[in-house]
């Protein structure tokens, strides 16, 4: 029996915490404004002939309960048979809420990690409420480019699966997987580590704008014909992407065979170092941030040290601790800029891998254009990951505005210090003349 085309099933057998007459009730509605019909699933024990009636079942994390064996075998043969899953889970996985959705993804390879995704450098306010802008190349994440992953634990994920969506550099933990996707028979199932996501009225649920259009993407891209998944190229496309793979992993000059296959797939490598190249712009301005950052606390720095002779003994004891924090922050943003720059340089090595085996393309197509050898489609042009970069305009950091703003501060404490009196006024007017008289020097250079 194929499973209705329109017909999603969200399970409460489980005490799921997310449910569509409580907590999803937006989840609902974006549905059912795509005329699907949700329904809660009340059926108890789960059985492939129940599951049926569903083009898609939604388990929103199961709390406290575990599927029996028999359960679990019929999930995997109703997604088996053509229907489709979506496990949802939460910080901390199975053994946080003591259940045992990896049972399910276990052969298909996802399995959910005892731990909660923290960033406290891209969160929406708290640490738990990572924004997650890492992302494979998907129809489910088309027009995303953020999402908030709300008290989401992590992923594992092996070859079997397909790792859509990854935490960051400096998350913890770091680069890995939060969502998946995994085909079992002509089914799927669609796996992420926080049901927080999708929940009303929480900052960093689905109100979040592209949470919405998530869960919207994942249902639509379920119900497409498998003839359109990206995951299951066309027949007629196999060889194209065998040479190519092939050829990608071949330090030799290709063939005038291999070439004949290539052609239509070196748009796909010009967009893979463009997707590079992006990146690599991307680190840099962050890179570029935090050393004009380290340079302006330096020179503030530097500034204090160099005028604690001004001030009388009894003033000095508040300087040293503006001092040591301003050697945190250098010391904070060192580190940062060290593993900027680790980043930067895998990019660029990724790119000249590509570059060499774009010119050896070139060279090859070049060699045979004269021949008999027909190309079977026109090629674009080939841009190098070197061209793109060269485009881009770089700005060197510039330290004059780092010195006027410590000089100014310096003119703030004279001033508090003059007006607690501890200071003359001949004293201060001299002090204040003498860092106007800088202010004004530097500011003919900005």
């Amino acid at each position: 029996m194929e499973p209705t085309s329109k017909k999603i099933g969200f399970d409460i057998t489980q005490k799921e915490r997310g449910r569509i007459f409580s907590n999803y009730q937006t989840v609902k509605t974006i549905l059912e404004s795509e005329t699907f019909e949700c329904e809660e699933f009340t059926e108890f024990p789960i059985t492939e002939e129940m599951l049926q009636s569903y083009k898609i079942m939604v388990f929103a994390c199961p709390d406290s309960s575990k599927f029996k064996e028999r359960e679990i075998e019929a999930i995997l043969n109703y997604v088996s048979a053509g229907g489709h899953v979506i496990l949802l889970n939460h910080a901390g996985g199975d053994q946080g809420r003591r259940t045992n959705l990896g049972a399910i993804t276990a052969q298909l390879g996802i399995s959910f990690k005892n731990d909660e995704v923290l960033d406290s450098n891209s969160n929406l306010g708290v640490e738990a409420y990572p924004l997650i802008t890492k992302f494979a190349r998907h129809p489910i994440l088309k027009d995303i480019d953020s999402i908030c992953y709300r008290i989401g634990c992590s992923l594992e994920t092996n070859s079997k699966a397909i790792p859509l969506a990854f935490t960051g550099t400096f998350a913890d933990p770091p680069e890995k997987a939060v969502l998946a996707l995994a085909q079992y028979g002509i089914g799927y199932i669609f796996v992420s580590g926080s049901y927080e996501m999708f929940q009303d009225d929480v900052k960093g649920g689905i109100d979040y704008p592209n949470n919405a259009k998530l869960i919207k993407n994942i249902i639509l891209w379920l119900i497409t014909p498998d003839s359109s998944n990206p995951t299951k190229p066309p027949k007629e496309n196999k060889v194209v992407s065998q040479d190519l793979t092939r050829f990608l992993s071949s330090p030799s000059q290709p063939s005038p065979t291999q070439i004949s296959h290539i052609p239509s797939d070196i748009q796909e490598i010009i967009a893979q170092i463009k997707s590079f190249a992006k990146d690599l712009e991307k680190l840099r301005e962050e890179n570029q941030t935090i050393l004009s950052e380290n340079i302006e606390v330096k020179e503030k720095l530097k500034i204090f040290e160099l005028n604690l002779a001004d001030f009388p003994d009894q003033i000095l004891s508040e300087l040293p601790l503006e001092v040591e924090a301003n050697h945190s922050k250098i010391k904070a943003h060192s580190k940062l800029i060290s593993n900027l720059e680790k980043e930067m340089r895998l990019l660029q090595d990724k790119i000249s891998q590509i570059d060499h085996k774009l010119e050896l393309i070139s060279n090859q197509i070049k060699s045979i254009s004269s021949g008999t050898h027909d190309l079977p489609l026109n090629l674009p042009p080939i841009t190098t990951a070197s061209e793109i970069l060269r485009k881009k305009a770089s700005f060197p950091p510039s330290n004059f505005t780092a010195k006027i703003n410590a000089c100014e501060q310096m003119l703030q404490i004279l001033e508090t210090k003059f007006k607690n009196g501890l200071l003359s006024p001949a004293e201060y007017e001299q002090k204040r003349r003498k860092f106007e008289k800088k202010i004004a020097e530097l500011e003919q250079y900005c």
